[in-house]
């Protein structure tokens, strides 16, 4: 593992994201090329600002505008209605337009990703668009009110949501790496003694000495034998190896060899 230096070498596992099956899956093409999009952004943001901090509202336009191909099909709004104000009064699951909504939402599921479904309920709109594989989003970062908002409008709030997602985990890759190169540049192994490695106890920074125990396939260090001056116990930690700087690591001193002994000259009890 420590030898990969590219995003697109780290195991497939690695790279899918979290609790959005859609783009684990059947629409992983398009998570590989967006996590591509991030790494690019992040990569010219760093080299001009010195820095990833990247704001989502201007990275989400550039993440669009990036994209190659978003994947969605010739659907557009396949729904669109509008409740009736004289039934305001009635409990929402009960007024006629609210019932459709819901089947409409049921019918996004099986229609191409982009399809959207729309109900305006006294000025307010409420939007589903189907991401994919039967996932379906609110879209509830963009306005709920005011004129009817656009299909590309509702789209590019779910891709903008999709680049949040990307730039998050191309972040956790970016942190992989830096891990796997520290490791290359240190040659971290188990057993090594790490010195003054600096953790929060008891509300403050303290620096620690401790002992690597194993290392992840990520790139994180696990510390035993943890020591704070002072205090009696022993401390465990897990940290990411590129916070670890060479004055930190304690290689110890090789054995001496024993010296060979004559048995043709040494004397004979």
């Amino acid at each position: 593992m420590w030898p990969i230096k590219d995003p697109t070498q780290l195991p497939i596992p690695m790279r899918k994201t979290n609790g959005y099956a859609y783009l684990s899956d059947a629409f992983f093409p398009l998570w590989l090329e967006g996590l591509r999009v991030a790494h690019m952004l992040l990569d010219d943001h760093e080299e001009k600002h010195g820095n990833e901090t990247y704001y989502q509202d201007s990275f989400g336009g550039h993440y669009i505008a990036a994209l190659a191909d978003p994947q969605f099909g010739d659907a557009g709004i396949i729904f669109d209605g509008v409740t009736d104000p004289a039934m305001a009064h009635l409990h929402r699951n009960d007024q006629s337009a609210w019932q459709a909504f819901k089947a409409a939402q049921e019918g996004l599921k099986s229609a191409p990703r982009g399809a959207i479904a729309l109900l305006c309920d006294q000025g307010r709109w409420h939007i589903r668009i189907h991401a994919g594989a039967g996932y379906l989003s609110e879209c509830r970062t963009m306005r709920s009110s005011g004129p009817k908002p656009s299909v590309q409008e509702i789209r590019e709030c779910l891709l903008s949501y999709e680049g949040y997602l990307a730039r998050c985990h191309a972040r956790v890759e970016r942190t992989i790496l830096r891990n796997f190169a520290r490791l290359r540049e240190l040659n971290l192994q188990p057993g090594l003694m790490l010195r003054e490695v600096e953790l929060q106890h008891k509300g403050r920074m303290s620096k620690m000495n401790f002992k690597i125990q194993s290392i992840s396939e990520n790139g994180y260090l696990f510390l035993t034998d943890g020591t704070l001056r002072g205090a009696r116990e022993r401390f465990t930690a897990t940290v990411a190896a590129c916070d670890i700087n060479k004055d930190q690591v304690h290689v110890p001193p090789p054995k001496k060899a024993a010296a060979p002994v004559d048995h043709d000259t040494a004397p004979l009890f």
